[in-house]
């Protein structure tokens, strides 16, 4: 068995590094047109984050996480908003 060298730690090194970012890069968000993040999403429904929280757990809203954001289904939150809708004209 041979002895690690200095160079083989920074091949080691390198390569870990292109899996990581390989890694990352494929933990991205979908697509922006399907969902929303926590933001756009309070927006779109006007309310602060203890109302999305509220919304959240009554219409069982649901969300993904990915590296820590979260995203909500775009349609969900269309659907949710059209619901309110059809209730204000009754």
């Amino acid at each position: 068995m041979e002895p690690l060298t200095k160079e083989d730690l920074i091949s080691f090194k390198q390569d870990l590094i292109v899996e990581i970012k390989e890694i990352l890069s494929n933990n991205k968000p979908p697509e922006e047109s399907e969902y929303l993040t926590t933001s756009e999403t309070k927006s779109m429904l006007r309310v602060s984050t203890n109302s999305l929280v509220k919304i959240r757990n009554v219409f069982g809203l649901k969300r993904i996480q990915i590296l820590g954001k979260f995203y909500y289904l775009k349609s969900e939150i269309q659907a949710l908003l059209e619901q309110k809708k059809e209730k204000k004209k009754l």
